[in-house]
């Protein structure tokens, strides 16, 4: 029993790990386009940069 749920979670992790990737992917596509389109502001670079850290984090905490 301790082995089959060992390797239930493991793939329970491995599942969201990947599916965490897919959301990062996506809203990292977002930005990066929100980015182009949107005209100077004041501080844009702390903004992205903040989004960028928090995917960097995520992608962290997932692995």
């Amino acid at each position: 029993p301790v082995a089959e749920f060992a390797q239930q979670v493991a793939v329970v992790y491995e599942n969201f790990s990947k599916e965490l990737d897919s959301v990062i992917t996506t809203f990292r596509k977002t930005s990066k386009d929100l980015k182009k389109d949107r005209p100077p502001i004041d501080s844009p670079t702390s903004i992205f940069s903040a989004w960028e850290t928090l995917f960097q984090e995520t992608e962290n905490d997932a692995q």
